[in-house]
C-alpha cells in the first residue's frame, strides 16, 4: 500500500511512502562522498494504523522526499529504500520513525569472492561486468580515463559497493551516490557541477591533519595541508555534491551536505573544500592477509603457473594471470631446488599481504583419488615425477629410481641392512679423472654372461670363455715357495757325426701375429677416422685399406686422431668387431679445445691396445685374403651404422666439422715459428702441417705400438733371409755340451709368522707369506694397540708414545716418532701378513731395526752356483 502525504510548512515538502503520515515532525537528509545517502524522518500517524504499519513493512518499500512549489515538484531531494521502521506512543500520540537509504545500497548487501585475471581489462569493463547484475544501474566515470587493471585483481569477501570503492581508491577518487534516481546510480570521481555563490552567514573552518598524514606518508601524495582544510557553512540554498561555490573569495567544492527540517523550511549545512581535498586514500582489503585460495593449474611456464581458482566458474586460459610458483628452495642464480607441479595439479594461491600483487602459487594439494600404497606408511617419503623418476626416503633405505616398468628397471638402492644395490637394464659406466678405488675386507665379485675385460695401456686380462693375460712384464707369485734343488749335469762327449738339426717349427707368434696386431689396431681405430659422416670416401682421406696395403694402413690409421668426427659430437669411442665393446671414455664436448681433444683421443686409443693383442687370434686365423675380408666387412658395418643416424645428427656433425676445420686453420696460422709444433699433455709432439682438400687429419709421431710393429716386420725380414741362407749352406756338426757338475741349493727356511702382541686377533683366509698388511689389518692393529695402552699408540718394542703418520711433503723431514706397522719376521724371509707377525714401531726404530733373523743361517751356497749346460757354437 502506498500513501501520498503532503506536508506543508514554511517550505513546501512532499513525502511519498507506503504510510499515512499526517504531520511531519522531524526530517534530516545526509549526503557524503563514498557513502550512501541517509534519511531520518519522524511523523504522526493515525492511531488505528499503529500496529498494521509494522506488519506490512517490507525491505523493498520506497520513500521519496520532494520539494514542491505551487503544487508541482521542483526537485527530488531523496529517493531510497526504507531501511528501518518503528512506532512509538507519547501521551496517546503515535509517532512513526523511518530510516531511509539511497538505492546504491543494493550494491552493498551480498559479499562476493571472485577473481579478475585479465590484466588488459579496463576499469570501465570491470564496472560494466559488476553492474550487469543490477537492472537499470549506471555510473559516470570521471577518474579512470580508460586505464587497465595491469595485474591480478581479487574481490574477496567484499560487496560490489566496497569493491568498487576500493578500485576507485587506486585513482584517489570517491564515489558520489545519485539520490534522485529510482535505480542504483553513482559517480566515480567528482563531476563538473554548477557554480554558485554562497553567503557566509554562519560558518566554521577545520583542517584534517590525520588524513593529510595518511595521504602524504603512506601513499606518497604530493598534496599540501590546504587541500585538507574544509569549511562548514549553513544556508537555505540547495547545492548537490560536486557543485562549485564561491565562498570567501575562494572556489570550493561541495563535499558533503546535511538538510534539516525547521519551522522556516529546510536548512542545509555544507562541507566545502578544495577539489583536491575530495579524494580517497588507497583502500586495502585487510581480510586478504594470510589467505590461501585453492585452484587447479592450467598452464606452466618456467617457474610460473596459470591457475583456475575454485572461486571462479570459468577461466579463460589465454587471459589467466601468471603466478610465480614457490618451490622448496630457489635463488636468483642458477642454484636452488627447482620442482614445478604439473598441469591439472591442485595448488594454493597464497596472499601474504592485503594486496593482490604479492600472490604466489604454492603447496600442491592431493585431492581425493585412487588409493596409493606409497601413502600407506607416513614414515616413508617419496618425491616423484610423471616420467617415472622417483626418490624414496624410507626408514632403512634410500632409493633413486629412473625406470620401473615391465620393460625394465633402473635404480640405485642404499639399504642400511642389505648394502648398496645398483640395477640397470642398460650399460653402467664409472669414469674418473683421477683414481677410482674399490676396497673390501671380504671379497669382491665381478660376474658377466659374455666377457670381462680389464684393460690398462698395453696390459690386459680378457675372460670370454678363454683366459688371455697380456703385459710387457708378467709376474706370477705362488702362495707356497718350495725349495729348489738343481743337480749338476754330467759332461757328455761330442758325437762324431751328429745328425743335422731339424728345421725349426713354424712359430705361432711371428710375422703373422705382428701383422694381425697391426691390422686389429687398424680395425679398432677405423671408428675414429676423420670424416666419419662420409665413410664411403675413406680412400680420399689418405687411407690405404682399399688398396690392400694393410701394413701401411695400420700405421696411418693408428696415427689418425679425429677432431671433426665423433670427438666433436661428444660420442664415445667404440671398438668395432668386438661386440661393440665400449671403452668408457667420454669425448669432450667442446671441439675447439684442441689439446683436450687430443688427450681424449689418445686415451681412447690406448684403452683398446691391450685387447688388440690378445684378441687378434679371434679375428683372423691365417691368410691375407681373410685380412682383406675382415677389413671390408668392418667398413660395411661402420657405414651402415653411421648412415642410420638421423639427418639432424649428420647435419650437426657436418657443421661442427666445418667450424673445427676453420678453427684448426686459424690455430695453425697463429702458432709462432715455422715448425707449427706444440706438445700435448702426454708429451706427444703434434705438428700442424698444411693438408690438402680431403686429408683432414693430424699426423702424430709413431707410437710405441707402431715402433714395435716395425721392429717385428724387420725381424721377420731378417729371419726370412737367414732361413733362406741356411737352406743353401751345409749344417755343421754340433758339439755336445759338457755336463756341469751337480750343485744342490741348500733348503731355505720357511718362516711363516712370529708370536707378536696381536696373535689373539683372527686372521682372514687370505693370509700368506710375502704379503703386506692390508689397510683393514693396519686399522685393527692400531685399534688394539690403543686399547692396550689407554687410548694412545705406543711402540711394542720400547713402549714410547708414537704419533700419527702424516703425508710426506717436499722439503719436510718426517717425524721419527710416527708409528709404523712392521713384520716381526720380514716378508723376504718367509714372514706372513698374519696378525701374529705384526708389531708397532716408531719410524726411527723401524729404520734402525735389523732385518736379519738368528735362524736365517741356511742361505744358498755361493761356492758353486748352478750352471747351464754349454753348447758348441754353430
Amino acid at each position: 500500500m502506498k500513501t501520498t502525504a503532503k506536508v506543508a510548512g514554511y517550505g513546501n515538502l512532499q513525502v511519498v511512502s507506503p504510510y499515512d503520515i499526517q504531520t511531519l515532525q522531524e526530517l534530516q537528509l545526509v549526503k557524503e562522498a563514498t557513502d550512501h545517502a541517509k534519511l531520518y524522518l519522524t511523523g504522526i500517524i493515525p492511531e488505528e494504523k499503529k500496529d498494521s504499519y509494522i506488519a506490512m513493512a517490507t525491505s523493498s518499500d520506497i520513500i521519496e522526499v520532494n520539494e514542491v512549489e505551487d503544487g508541482r515538484v521542483v526537485r527530488n531531494l531523496f529517493t531510497g529504500l526504507i531501511e528501518n521502521i518503528g512506532v512509538r506512543a507519547v501521551r496517546g500520540i503515535y509517532y512513526i520513525e523511518l530510516e531511509g537509504i539511497s538505492l546504491t545500497s543494493q550494491l552493498d548487501i551480498k559479499e562476493k569472492t571472485r577473481s579478475f585475471q585479465d590484466k588488459n581489462m579496463t576499469y570501465t569493463a570491470l564496472l560494466d561486468l559488476i553492474l550487469k547484475d543490477y537492472p537499470g544501474s549506471d555510473y559516470l566515470d570521471y577518474a579512470t580515463n580508460g586505464a587497465k587493471l595491469e595485474g591480478f585483481t581479487l574481490q574477496y569477501k567484499e560487496t560490489d559497493w566496497a569493491f568498487i570503492k576500493r578500485m576507485a581508491s587506486r585513482f584517489g577518487a570517491v564515489l558520489l551516490p545519485e539520490t534522485s534516481s529510482k535505480t542504483p546510480k553513482f559517480s566515480l570521481g567528482v563531476p563538473d557541477g554548477k557554480l554558485g555563490q554562497l553567503q557566509d552567514y554562519h560558518y566554521g573552518v577545520a583542517r584534517s591533519l590525520d588524513r593529510y598524514t595518511e595521504a602524504t606518508t603512506g601513499h606518497g601524495s604530493e598534496l599540501d595541508e590546504t587541500a585538507f582544510t574544509h569549511y562548514t557553512a549553513e544556508s537555505g540554498q540547495y547545492f548537490a555534491l560536486g557543485d562549485k561555490v564561491v565562498f570567501q573569495e575562494k572556489e570550493l567544492t561541495v563535499a558533503a551536505s546535511t538538510a534539516r527540517f525547521t519551522e522556516g523550511g529546510l536548512l542545509y549545512t555544507y562541507t566545502l573544500c578544495q577539489e583536491e581535498g575530495v579524494q580517497q586514500n588507497p583502500i586495502r582489503n585487510e581480510q586478504l592477509t594470510g589467505v590461501s585460495i585453492e585452484g587447479k593449474i592450467i598452464e606452466i611456464r618456467r617457474d610460473t603457473v596459470k591457475v583456475h581458482l575454485d572461486i571462479d566458474k570459468t577461466q579463460d586460459k589465454g587471459k589467466a594471470w601468471w603466478f610465480p610458483y614457490s618451490s622448496v628452495y630457489s635463488t636468483e642464480g642458477a642454484d636452488g631446488f627447482h620442482c614445478m607441479p604439473q598441469e591439472g595439479d591442485a595448488v594454493q594461491v597464497y596472499f601474504a599481504t592485503s594486496q593482490e600483487d604479492g600472490a604466489v602459487a604454492m603447496s600442491s594439494v592431493r585431492k581425493t583419488g585412487q588409493d596409493s600404497p606409497k601413502m600407506g606408511n607416513p614414515s616413508e617419503k617419496y618425491w616423484g615425477t610423471n616420467f617415472g623418476k622417483e626418490m624414496k626416503l624410507g626408514g632403512s633405505d634410500f632409493v633413486l629410481t629412473a625406470k620401473d616398468t615391465k620393460e625394465g628397471k633402473m635404480f640405485i638402492k642404499l639399504d642400511v641392512e642389505d648394502g648398496i644395490e645398483i640395477h640397470s637394464d642398460k650399460a653402467i659406466m664409472f669414469s674418473a679423472e683421477k683414481d677410482l678405488e674399490i676396497e673390501t675386507d671380504t671379497k669382491f665379485e665381478i660376474k658377466a654372461q659374455e666377457a670381462i675385460y680389464l684393460l690398462c695401456k698395453e696390459s690386459s686380462i680378457v675372460l670370454d670363455g678363454e683366459t688371455d693375460i697380456q703385459g710387457t712384464v708378467l709376474k706370477v707369485d705362488g702362495l707356497i715357495k718350495s725349495p729348489v734343488s738343481v743337480a749338476d749335469l754330467e759332461p757328455e762327449p761330442e758325437p762324431e757325426d751328429p745328425a743335422p738339426p731339424p728345421p725349426p717349427p713354424e712359430e705361432k707368434k711371428g710375422f703373422w701375429d705382428s701383422l694381425l696386431d697391426g691390422v686389429q689396431l687398424a680395425l679398432d681405430v677405423v671408428g675414429m677416422i676423420p670424416g666419419v659422416g662420409e665413410i664411403a670416401d675413406l680412400a680420399n682421406a689418405g687411407i690405404s685399406l682399399a688398396r690392400g696395403d694393410y701394413a701401411g694402413a695400420a700405421l696411418s690409421l693408428a696415427a689418425c686422431v679425429p677432431f671433426a668426427g665423433w670427438a666433436a659430437t661428444g660420442t664415445k669411442f667404440v671398438k668395432k668387431g668386438m661386440n661393440a665393446f665400449e671403452t668408457g671414455q667420454k669425448i669432450v664436448k667442446a671441439a675447439d679445445k684442441v689439446i683436450d681433444t687430443t688427450k681424449t683421443a689418445m686415451n681412447a686409443i690406448g684403452a683398446v691396445v691391450g685387447k688388440v693383442y690378445t684378441s687378434a687370434r679371434n679375428v683372423i686365423a691365417n691368410g691375407i685374403d681373410k685380412v682383406a675380408n675382415a677389413v671390408k666387412l668392418m667398413k660395411q658395418q661402420m657405414k651402415s651404422t653411421v648412415m642410420a643416424a638421423k639427418k639432424g645428427l649428420q647435419k650437426k656433425i657436418a657443421s661442427i666439422k666445418k667450424n673445427v676445420k676453420q678453427g684448426l686453420a686459424n690455430l695453425r696460422n697463429k702458432l709462432p715459428g715455422p715448425s707449427k709444433e706444440f706438445v700435448t699433455p702426454e708429451g706427444i709432439k703434434v705438428n700442424f702441417k698444411e693438408v690438402k682438400d680431403q686429408a683432414h687429419k693430424i699426423e702424430l709421431p709413431k707410437t710405441e705400438v707402431q715402433q714395435n710393429y716395425l721392429k717385428a716386420m724387420k725381424e721377420m725380414e731378417e729371419e726370412a733371409a737367414a732361413r733362406a741362407a741356411k737352406e743353401t749352406e751345409k749344417p755343421q756338426k754340433p758339439q755336445k755340451p759338457q755336463k756341469p757338475k751337480k750343485h744342490t741349493a741348500e733348503k731355505k727356511s720357511n718362516l711363516q709368522s712370529g708370536n707378536g702382541p696381536y696373535s689373539h686377533l683372527n686372521d682372514s683366509k687370505y693370509v700368506g707369506p710375502g704379503k703386506d698388511f692390508t689397510a683393514a689389518q693396519k686399522r685393527k692393529i692400531i685399534e688394539e694397540n690403543m686399547k692396550q695402552n689407554g687410548g694412545v699408540v705406543k711402540s711394542d718394542q720400547s713402549g714410547q708414545i708414537a704419533t700419527k703418520p702424516q703425508k710426506s711433503k717436499k722439503g719436510v723431514t718426517p717425524d721419527p716418532n710416527e708409528w709404523q706397522i712392521d713384520h716381526i719376521i720380514p716378508r723376504d724371509k718367509g714372514g706372513t701378513n698374519s696378525f701374529s707377525n705384526a708389531q708397532v714401531l716408531t719410524r726411527k726404530e723401524n729404520r734402525d731395526k735389523s732385518n736379519k733373523l738368528p735362524s736365517d743361517l741356511d742361505k744358498p751356497s755361493k761356492k758353486t752356483p748352478p750352471t747351464k749346460p754349454k753348447r758348441r757354437k754353430k
